[in-house]
């Protein structure tokens, strides 16, 4: 297996990217077999010196920028043919061929002859090519992915996943896997971005088509964009966008149910005992929900201005109703023959004995 030997001992060229050098030196390896000992340094380095080579250009895997191949003229170790790739001696096939990966080697110094192998392990980070090659691939994908704007975001997720599993692979080796995450923050954004707008749109289709979204769908919309926004926030980033659009959701949920219990209480007027107890408490309770989601958002849709004002009216509606109820159930037992029992009455008061103190609690008055 092909391996890269690091030389922290020698000095990095300005503004070299060595985990993009690092990728791209495995990928030089790769493209050539292995078996050599290689490095790869920006087009416009000065060259390097001794028994290095340069044997042609390659491009970096994701950004395409041109790197130099050297390859270093292998040391005659034994009476193996001459002229081979590793030129093994014959008493020693198997032995590992190395890629070193050493950033800079000034021209005319000692330190380009220098062979490192593995048993000077204080100052060699050992790391699996074959892993790195892995990272590099999963990189370039994600990078890729995440640029295409017809990317979906299953695609994306999808890209982003792999590239995680390799960066943690190669971190656990002693690898750097800090270019990869700075993709994955990218995949983040652009997942976050692509919920914002899609719940955008349809708040903005709500808005010319009233009730044209369900409160289901909002709900989900809401759920997925404050998902998006928590991975971001866990990567260290954010959009306060994110936020907004579940404000003006909320705002919309808002003026739903307060129209729906404006409605009953209409109805209701129009037409006594039209709606039903349950129909009343259903309103309610969703009516109060939304205004204790508005209150933790901090904001006030015109329409919750007074919520308990509402909570109020209904409530009244409710215990006159079931006073009247009470009411008529007696007279019927004392009218002979009403077949009404005192279980039913008693049933009947304290209905309304409990509706009373669920008013009460609520800081409404009531008889």
């Amino acid at each position: 297996m092909v391996q890269i030997a690091r030389d922290p001992t020698l000095p990095v060229p300005p503004n070299l990217n060595e985990e993009e050098q690092r990728a791209t030196m495995v990928k030089a390896s790769n493209r050539r077999g292995g078996g050599e000992e290689l490095t790869v340094l920006p087009v416009g380095t000065p060259p390097l010196g001794g028994r290095w080579n340069a044997v042609g250009t390659i491009a970096a895997p994701g950004s395409a920028k041109p790197y130099t191949i050297y390859v270093k003229s292998p040391h005659k170790r034994g009476p193996g043919p001459k002229g081979t790739r590793s030129n093994h001696p014959l008493s020693d096939p198997g032995t590992t061929p190395l890629v070193e990966h050493k950033p800079h080697v000034p021209v005319g110094t000692a330190h380009d002859d220098a062979h490192q192998t593995t048993q000077n392990p204080a100052t060699l980070s050992w790391l699996s090519a074959v892993e790195t090659d892995a990272l590099a691939q999963a990189t370039e994908e994600l990078r890729a992915v995440v640029d295409n704007p017809a990317a979906t975001e299953v695609q994306i997720a999808g890209k982003a996943e792999i590239a995680v599993k390799e960066a943690r692979r190669v971190a656990l080796l002693g690898g750097s896997d800090a270019g990869t995450m700075k993709e994955v923050m990218r995949a983040v954004d652009r997942v976050g971005d692509m919920r914002n707008a899609e719940f955008e749109a349809a708040l903005q289709q709500e808005e010319r088509l009233p009730g044209s979204i369900s409160d289901d769908k909002l709900k989900k919309l809401a759920e997925r964009t404050v998902a998006g926004e928590r991975q971001r926030q866990m990567m260290g980033s954010g959009s306060p966008r994110a936020m907004e659009l579940v404000a003006q959701a909320i705002v919309v949920s808002a003026d739903r149910k307060a129209d729906a219990v404006q409605n009953l209480l209409d109805q209701d007027k129009r037409s006594t005992g039209s709606v039903t107890d349950a129909q009343f408490q259903t309103a309610i309770q969703d009516f109060v929900a939304i205004s204790r989601q508005s209150q933790l958002m901090g904001i006030s849709p015109p329409k919750l201005e007074d919520p308990m004002a509402t909570v109020a009216q209904v409530l009244r509606v409710m215990i006159q109703r079931k006073t009247e109820s009470r009411l008529k159930l007696v007279q019927q037992k004392a009218a002979s023959g009403g077949g009404v029992t005192e279980d039913q009455i008693q049933k009947a008061t304290d209905d309304l004995n409990k509706l009373k103190e669920a008013a009460r609690s609520l800081g409404v008055p009531v008889p």
